[in-house]
């Protein structure tokens, strides 16, 4: 009977090895959503929606073959304390893709190379899929600045690992908790998951730009991975036209459409409603008082506007187009 279920035994841990395979990471059209918000010394609030974006685009660093990643963001019009601090957010970005870093993966590693007006001399392990329970996490997942010399002294300790289903693959998921100054804090947490990164993002943002930040979402082909709401994706630099509606859960309405003058926009009450042109440019905007608002476009010359409705609380984040005539 011992041999029996010790047989048992082998062949479900065989079987359940089997069953198991690696998932590596994207390489491309994955995308790590943000959320940040601060103010410029003395100057005007601010808050944007930023991006780490992969898009299979190689460079090749010290002869070894990398993955560019590029940086993307749209920001808030501008905003003093004593004035509206609803101003939405563009779902446009304000200037081209730019390089952030580089990451390639080997042996379940991954390497990243920072990128700051030219490509960094020092690769490091960001993410090393090969640990088990009792090892220490690399020093990024939750360092302001993850590249020397801010270096942070708490380290997060592998507890346990487990495995999620997300796109339909079982992914294993590292479980890790702070460890600073001989204490083990077990409500400061460190979750990284295969083939995605860690519960802040690819990496901890804060040392790109001032102010605060915090992860939304990452998604990539067949995958959606949320940690925040809203998931929103900002459009790149240039292509206003080319805007989907990526919401459609929350009614809203635009009539009448083509219109020679004026146009009615049905939305929740606290909706932003911003026009642009076909050349993305801003020409009107609004937010909500009513259910049903008007927007007077006598003024503006005829031709293809897109209309970009958003409110953050209800998760709208919808784009139209309309035609005056």
């Amino acid at each position: 009977m011992k041999h029996l279920l010790a047989l048992l035994l082998l062949t479900f841990a065989i079987n359940s090895q089997a069953q198991y395979t690696y998932h590596p990471f994207p390489v491309d059209s994955a995308i790590w959503t943000y959320y940040s918000w601060g103010q410029y010394t003395s100057g005007p609030f601010w808050k944007s929606n930023r991006h780490i974006i992969i898009k299979n685009k190689d460079t090749t660093i010290k002869g070894t073959q990398y993955k560019v990643l590029f940086h993307r963001s749209a920001r808030s019009l501008f905003y003093l304390p004593s004035s509206n601090n609803d101003t939405p957010i563009s779902s446009i970005s304000y200037y081209p893709d730019l390089p952030y870093g580089a990451i390639r993966e080997d042996n379940k590693k991954i390497y990243a190379i920072r990128y700051s007006q030219s490509w960094d001399t020092v690769e490091r392990v960001i993410y090393d899929f090969n640990l088990v329970a009792g090892d220490t996490l690399p020093a990024f997942v939750y360092v302001d600045n993850p590249w020397p010399p801010n270096n942070h002294a708490t380290h997060y300790i592998i507890d346990h690992i487990d495995t999620v289903t997300l796109g339909g693959k079982t992914r294993k998921r590292f479980v890790a908790f702070g460890y600073d100054s001989g204490t083990l804090d077990y409500k400061d947490s460190a979750i990284v998951t295969e083939g995605i990164g860690s519960d802040k993002g690819l990496f901890y943002y804060n040392h790109f730009f001032r102010g605060g930040t915090r992860f939304r979402c990452h998604s990539a082909p067949g995958l959606f991975y949320g940690v925040d709401t809203p998931c929103v994706y900002t459009h790149e630099y240039g292509t206003p036209t080319s805007i989907p509606t990526t919401n459609t859960k929350v009614g809203t309405d635009i009539y009448p459409n083509p219109t020679i003058d004026k146009t009615t926009i049905e939305a929740p009450i606290g909706t932003h409603i911003i026009v642009y042109n076909s050349t993305g440019k801003i020409v009107a905007t609004k937010t909500s008082k009513t259910t049903k608002e008007t927007i007077d476009l006598q003024e503006l010359p005829s031709g293809l506007y897109i209309i970009n409705l958003y409110n953050e609380q209800l998760g709208i984040d919808q784009r139209k187009k309309i035609m005056k005539l």
